[in-house]
Order: structure tokens, then sequence, then C-alpha cells
């Protein structure tokens, strides 16, 4: 993934993949890091690249996300505790 500029605007890229054009380097830079915390939350890993002229800087680097919250595990075991029935008149 990476930003460069390119006749004025700048240019957000995802691989070879151009994934849109911005009239500034904020905006683009929003959007870079919005698609990264995206594709994080889908299990890859994602970096945000800018170019700033002289060559390519890793601004903004995301670890997967997707599966590893053990809260959310646990809320996922099957119940097996017996209810109580209560008091039967």
């Amino acid at each position: 993934m990476g930003l460069f500029k390119k006749k004025g605007n700048w240019i957000l890229a995802l691989g070879n993949q151009t994934i849109g054009l911005y009239p500034d380097r904020e905006a683009a830079m929003a959007t870079a890091i919005e698609e990264a915390e995206r594709t994080s939350g889908m299990g890859m890993a994602t970096e945000v690249w800018v170019n700033d002229g002289a060559g390519f800087l890793l601004t903004k680097a995301f670890k997967p996300t997707k599966g590893k919250d053990k809260d959310d595990d646990e809320d996922l075991k099957e119940d097996t505790r017996e209810e109580d029935p209560g008091d039967i008149l």
C-alpha cells in the first residue's frame, strides 16, 4: 500500500491497484489508514506507506485482529449448566 503524488493528486495504491486519487495528502492518508484498519480487521496485516519524494516511508502498521479476542471466544462456548427449575408446588 502506498501514496504518491502524480500531476497534483495523491494516489492511494494497494499493491499494484490504485484505490483512489485525492487532492491533498491528508485526505489520502486518512483513507489509507481507514483501509488498513478495515483490512486488519479481516485478519490481514496491513502497512501504510507514504512516498515523500525520496522514497517510501512506513507511517503506520496494523496487525491482524480477526479472531484474536479471547472474550469473544468465551461467548461462543456452549452453556452446559443445568437450569434450576424453581419451586415445584
